[in-house]
């Protein structure tokens, strides 16, 4: 089993608040004690030192009564949305557990500190179902609108929510993220929205053209869904035209190929075109994919890369913290229909740390076989978020952040969800637990740690003053 562990980053965070409070009331004291030290005579500067005295004691208590209150809204977080901590996976060879409880993570808080040094960080998006203005368009939000049973995706509203989203890896891009990775669905294709041919591929060359316009050479790397799929003819030649990209393709008529980045080999499938025509949303990995997969593999090994999949359906079920199954996953279309046989060829690798996934437009975490497996919400369906993954030499840090659009838009989305069960619910397992929107991945195995930590360290060395 591999070295694996996932934290999250809730542990405590009242002790900074309560300091703040205690600034403040301590400088009170001080203020209080210059004023009534201002009276002349023994009687003054005894009623100044009682008064601080008091002050300091409302200030004890302040923060006494701060601290229970942060401890019990962290115990009422912990037990809602935390409740898989409390499941300790046990590995071999004495490994920590993956899943580590607040105590660990405090323990482990000088560790992560000397482990901060950022090798690259990149964006992860997903099903943002772009679908511009046409009749079509208008025929299919005309129908869903009406229907008793629909979701939160603002088909209407995509182009404006996508144009903010470029604007959002625009300012991304500038504070130094390296490049950012679409996950599948960037159109409405496929099965289920019956789009026009003419208007999947207008959406298609709007999407090329808006980002190469605000993003520039910028590199947004895309993964097919099953709504990238053309709606009448199959396949992803017309995808494969305006937001393919051949840079590390084993060939020019595949949509399956690999990054190479600061020492990880970054994977991305292609769960799409094997289906050709999108029926009911699975995914497959064919044969020549499989084999393409694992000389990838077997290369990063060899070469000391540690890898990281990205693909658009799911390899994983995701659960719930008792281990059931969730109940919003449909089965078997949202799973790739060859799961297991993919899960056995991972298996026998254990430097595949994480895989990223979107298509059910909620976030959720699942480990399996020494993986964390991940998934993102739809930016075009409440809550309308991205991630941001932070790769370090041992860790990596991932947090969602929602997109600029309007409340009134959030709403819009929230309240749209009907007639599959308690709407509430739906959204809420959506936006997915604490632990689902900022986690930290350890991704040394304690050979590695132990390695790095022991690893000599290059002496600073002091410049010397040039004498004028």
């Amino acid at each position: 089993m591999k070295g694996l562990h996932v934290f999250g980053s809730h542990t405590y965070h009242g002790g900074g608040r309560v300091g703040r409070m205690l600034v403040v009331c301590f400088t009170a004291a001080a203020a209080r004690l210059k004023n009534d030290g201002s009276e002349a005579g023994w009687r003054a500067g005894r009623r100044a030192m009682s008064g601080m005295q008091n002050t300091l004691i409302g200030c004890a208590l302040l923060a006494l009564g701060s601290l229970v209150f942060y401890a019990e809204q962290h115990s009422i977080k912990r037990e809602l949305s935390l409740g898989r901590r409390r499941r300790r996976l046990r590995s071999k060879d004495n490994e920590p557990p993956f899943i580590e409880s607040p105590a660990e993570v405090l323990s482990r808080r000088k560790e992560r500190q000397q482990n901060a040094s950022e090798l690259f960080r990149f964006a992860l998006v997903t099903d943002t179902h772009v679908w511009p203005a046409a009749a079509g368009r208008n025929d299919f939000t005309s129908r869903s609108d009406a229907s008793p049973i629909r979701d939160g995706l603002l088909v209407r509203h995509s182009p404006q929510i996508y144009s903010a989203m470029l604007q959002e890896l625009g300012r991304f891009a500038a504070g130094g993220g390296a490049f950012a990775v679409h996950a599948g669905d960037a159109v409405c294709g496929g099965n289920n929205f019956h789009s026009p041919a003419n208007e999947y591929e207008r959406a298609l060359r709007m999407l090329a053209e808006e980002e190469r316009a605000i993003l520039g050479r910028w590199p947004i790397h895309h993964v097919a869904g099953n709504h990238d799929l053309h709606p009448k003819l199959g396949g992803l030649s017309a995808w494969q035209r305006e937001l393919g990209n051949q840079t590390g393709a084993p060939r020019p008529d595949v949509a399956y190929r690999s990054l190479r980045h600061r020492g990880w080999r970054i994977l991305l499938l292609d769960t799409a075109s094997a289906v050709h025509f999108d029926t009911d949303g699975h995914g497959l990995v064919d044969a020549a994919q499989l084999g393409w997969l694992q000389a990838e593999l077997d290369a990063s090994a060899a070469g000391g890369e540690r890898v990281l999949l990205v693909g658009h359906q799911l390899l994983v079920q995701p659960r719930e913290p008792s281990g059931a199954v969730v109940s919003w996953l449909e089965v078997p279309v949202d799973m790739v229909e060859n799961a297991n046989q993919v899960l056995n060829l991972l298996s026998r690798y254990p430097h595949v740390r994480l895989s990223l996934h979107g298509h059910v437009h909620a976030n959720s975490l699942t480990t399996y076989g020494g993986i964390a497996f991940v998934t993102t919400s739809s930016a075009s369906e409440y809550p309308m978020q991205w991630r941001e993954v932070i790769v370090r030499e041992c860790e990596i840090e991932m947090r969602t952040r929602t997109l600029p659009v309007a409340s009134e838009t959030l709403a819009m989305s929230r309240q749209r969800e009907a007639g599959r069960g308690d709407p509430d619910e739906r959204n809420r397992a959506k936006v997915g637990g604490v632990l689902e929107n900022h986690l930290l991945l350890s991704v040394c195995t304690p050979t590695e740690r132990e390695q790095r930590e022991n690893a000599p360290r290059p002496r600073r060395r002091l410049a010397r003053r040039r004498e004028r």
